[in-house]
């Protein structure tokens, strides 16, 4: 039964995420020492990875596969697929001071959000940038914090509107400064005209 969540202290490998120099899947997923916390791995129903009191990543998970070569044994899970709407919330589990072992397992009850609504979506990694298409058509995209993010879509008709092109900018006009909220990105949607 996979009733536990495990949440992993990602404050060493997050920067190397951030620079481009490995993948969350590689920051979040593995190489866990479990046994430590006499934490049964088969029971992990998904990985939250914490970076200064956030949850930056999380993930449901498939089997533990077991990693060679440390002296002790280490665990990397498979993503099954990525939850993108837990992330950004308070981390489950803040680690104090002089607190050593960067993992720790929590009963799935106790946590806020659900894994509900997430099957089905369709996930892309490319430089820090998930792009997450769900089941419905709409998308959620996660930038890097303080990076921008241009938004462009088709008209439903390429050849119904003048001055819009394939590939060329939407109809609508809106303009968000996320970044005021925090390091958040931005977002800028303009339409074909300018305006």
């Amino acid at each position: 039964m996979q009733d536990l969540v495990l949440v992993v202290n990602v404050s060493s490998r997050w920067p190397e995420v951030q620079r481009g120099e490995a993948t969350v899947q590689d920051a979040v997923l593995g190489d866990w020492n479990l046994e430590t916390r006499k934490i049964d791995p088969g029971r992990v129903a998904c990985v939250y990875a914490s970076f200064r009191k956030r949850v930056v990543a999380a993930f449901a998970v498939t089997g533990p596969e077991e990693v060679p070569g440390y002296p002790e044994p280490r665990i990397r899970f498979q993503a099954r697929f990525r939850l993108p709407h837990l992330e950004g919330q308070a981390s489950p589990h803040i680690w104090q001071r002089g607190e050593m072992n960067p993992v720790v397992a929590i009963p799935l009850e106790e946590l806020p959000g659900d894994l509900d609504g997430a099957e089905g979506e369709e996930h892309v990694e490319l430089a820090g940038y998930m792009l997450c298409v769900h089941p419905d058509g709409d998308a959620t995209v996660l930038a890097p914090a303080g990076r921008t993010v241009s938004v462009r879509s088709l008209p439903e008709d390429p050849g119904s509107a003048a001055g819009i092109r394939p590939g060329g900018i939407a109809k609508t006009s809106v303009t968000a400064g996320l970044a005021a909220l925090g390091k958040q990105p931005a977002v800028l949607i303009v339409d074909a005209a300018g305006s």
